[in-house]
């Protein structure tokens, strides 16, 4: 497993279907951004890595706190409620309060993948912490496209004279409502 692999599988983990999760909560998040707001928008990325990064120490040495299903709705949440927050136009919080919700929530979506990662990382050929570091790149330019494809989106709502409250109310009702379609669908399940 050399260093392609790694950035590979970071870059995937978002991209991916199953990554899923991340770019709705990138778009829950982001809500109402422009291009010319590219550094609050990279500040939120790369605290939501450093949870991530987090987690998967954590749970690589110490094992999952919760259930895999219970992660699971845990992400679920953080979803919903980033999306409730854009709904009902809660000003953004003082920034450290803010960076630290970014920062909580990336914490649990870095437990949903630490499974799949305690199960690859000991087959590592570079080290655990290259390998890490690397997986995190991928990561980080992955969400950083995303981020790019959501920022020119908003541009073009932008433009068809929507006001900026709107547009970031578009993006929570979104996330609200698929946060809860997949919660009945977990519940549904088990």
């Amino acid at each position: 497993m050399n260093i392609g692999f790694w950035l590979k599988e970071g870059f995937f983990h978002i991209l991916d279907i199953d990554g899923f999760d991340h770019i709705l909560f990138l778009t829950a998040t982001l809500g109402f951004f422009l291009f010319q707001h590219w550094k609050k928008v990279i500040y939120k990325l790369s605290i939501f890595t450093l949870g991530h990064t987090i987690s998967l120490i954590w749970v690589g040495f110490n094992g999952p706190l919760f259930s895999i299903l219970w992660i699971e709705v845990l992400i679920l949440l953080t979803i919903f409620f980033t999306g409730l927050i854009k709904i009902l136009e809660v000003n953004e919080p003082h920034k450290i309060l803010n960076y630290s919700a970014i920062l909580v929530f990336g914490l649990i979506h870095g437990m949903g993948f630490a499974k799949q990662w305690v199960s690859i990382f000991p087959f590592t050929e570079i080290g655990v912490g290259s390998a890490l570091f690397l997986f995190n790149v991928g990561i980080e330019l992955a969400q950083i496209i995303c981020a790019m494809v959501f920022l020119a989106l908003n541009m073009f709502l932008f433009r068809l004279k929507l006001k900026p409250s709107n547009i970031s109310k578009f993006w929570g009702f979104l996330a609200l409502l698929t946060s809860m379609s997949l919660l009945f669908q977990i519940f549904k399940i088990s």
